[in-house]
């Protein structure tokens, strides 16, 4: 016997562009997301209450009890215009934490490691999970960038659709609350 899920008719949402460059990130330093600040990310949609963003911390985002589906795209790479080259290995890691001080990564740890000799890295990966949601939580989004380079590490940029031709959005965020806490 097979059982048939019906999702709820409106799930709610937020989804969230990146409007202007990150801050600059030395090689080796974290990018934590400030994903409430609307001179970074602008509200591209939201629809119900289930997710907001903190009233407060502009690195929050609030999620009451329920199963979400995260999704989450970043347009990283060496230099303001991206054309520093990275010889030696590129670290990148992508760690979604209910941790202010990412302690650790209990929604999405996702790494990435590269060697590159001479090349100008633009690395631009997406990662999804879905995260079940027992009590109400709050998430944070951070980035760290580390490489080998010798004798001085590079610097990295998460960039914006803004800053990259044809204006496709290179950096964001979306959050849908699919469903009930499992």
């Amino acid at each position: 016997m097979s059982q048939i899920i019906t999702p709820p008719s409106s799930n709610d949402a937020l989804i969230l562009n990146m409007v202007a460059d990150g801050s600059t990130t030395s090689s080796g330093n974290s990018y934590v997301f400030p994903v409430g600040d609307d001179t970074v990310f602008s509200t591209v949609g939201v629809r119900g209450d289930s997710i907001s963003l903190d009233a407060v911390d502009d690195t929050k985002i609030n999620l009451k009890k329920g199963l979400y589906q995260i999704n989450f795209n970043a347009w990283v790479q060496t230099g303001p215009t991206g054309t520093t080259t990275v010889t030696g290995s590129l670290d990148y890691i992508l760690q979604v934490s209910t941790s202010p001080v990412f302690a650790f990564a209990d929604v999405i740890y996702d790494r990435l490691l590269l060697y590159y000799d001479g090349v100008t890295p633009i690395i631009d990966p997406s990662h999804t999970t879905l995260y079940n949601v027992t009590n109400d939580t709050t998430i944070y989004f951070r980035i760290t960038l580390a490489n080998g380079q010798l004798p001085t590490p590079r610097t990295w940029y998460v960039r914006s659709a803004e800053s990259i031709a044809g204006g496709a959005p290179a950096t964001n965020i979306q959050v849908m609350r699919v469903g009930d806490a499992l």
